[in-house]
């Protein structure tokens, strides 16, 4: 390792040193790499070993935009590695095992020699807080990959300060282990013979197969209903009462003008006797009425 590589890599470790945030490590990470080892494209990809990577900074760009083409296509690359036996290992990624769709792209994104150097915590390196992903014109030396790692062990004992591994993380790690996963699954499909009352709350209407329209013989309003909606009625059964008021006043005047004709029949029947015109005239009335 000649002197001026060495002071190169002191000055990045003391920049990321000096990092405040996440973002900042970020920059460092794909942008000042390159005074230790030149390229000409690089991304910092997150995401733990158990998460699917996304572009988090992208070299020579201030931001990120997950939803461009290229973003689109190195995420799909970094799924294929990651699905691979070599993604916790520093390689380069070979073109030829990429899928089709992918291959197909390659020129339009990016140079053909691509670099997948995995940022493992140094304490613990079955953990991952990230990839970096360098791509360049001309092959990689072992050199450049010695330097390379030594640096990206520095970077993830950095980023593992910004990367909050939280209890949650730490039981979905567990519940992700294949002899709790098939626990879970056998207990998922047991629940699912387990009966289940389902209850639907929504406006409807009751129409009668064999409606039945009942009418009053007189007409009036309703004082009471006898029954609610739903009951068994039977014929003769009293349904509603009406309304008295108006009847009661009906009756009321019909019984005055009965007192009214009475009084009158008692004060003809007294006259009649004294004068036979008044009972002629009475006999006439009644006469009539009939």
């Amino acid at each position: 390792m000649s002197d001026n590589a060495i002071a190169q890599l002191l000055q990045i470790e003391q920049q990321v040193r000096c990092c405040e945030t996440a973002t900042d490590l970020g920059f460092i990470l794909v942008n000042i790499t390159r005074h230790l080892v030149p390229y000409q494209q690089a991304v910092y990809l997150s995401g733990t070993e158990l998460e699917s990577l996304k572009t988090n900074a992208i070299s020579d760009i201030a931001l990120v935009d997950r939803t461009t083409p290229f973003s689109a296509w190195l995420e799909q690359v970094s799924a294929v590695v990651n699905a691979s036996d070599q993604v916790n290992k520093v390689h380069t990624i070979e073109t030829k095992k990429l899928p089709a769709a992918l291959l197909n792209d390659l020129n339009d994104f990016t140079v053909p020699y691509m670099l997948w150097l995995p940022l493992l915590i140094p304490s613990k390196p079955n953990q991952r807080v990230g990839v970096l992903w360098l791509a360049k014109s001309q092959p990689w030396t072992e050199k450049e990959i010695g330097l390379l790692q030594h640096l990206a062990s520095s970077y993830a004992h950095a980023m593992q300060v910004f990367v909050q591994r939280s209890g949650w993380g730490v039981w979905r790690r567990r519940l992700l282990s294949k002899k709790v996963s098939l626990v879970t699954a056998a207990v998922v499909i047991l629940l699912g013979f387990v009966p289940v009352r389902l209850t639907v709350l929504a406006p409807a209407e009751i129409i009668a197969k064999e409606a039945l329209l009942v009418t009053s013989a007189i007409a009036g309003a309703v004082s009471e209903v006898r029954v609610k909606p739903g009951d068994l009625v039977s014929m003769g059964q009293p349904i509603v009462i009406m309304d008295k008021t108006e009847f009661q006043g009906r009756f009321d005047v019909a019984q005055r003008e009965l007192e009214r004709a009475m009084a009158e029949l008692r004060t003809t029947e007294q006259a009649g006797y004294v004068d036979r015109r008044k009972k002629r005239n009475w006999l006439s009335w009644n006469l009539r009425s009939l």
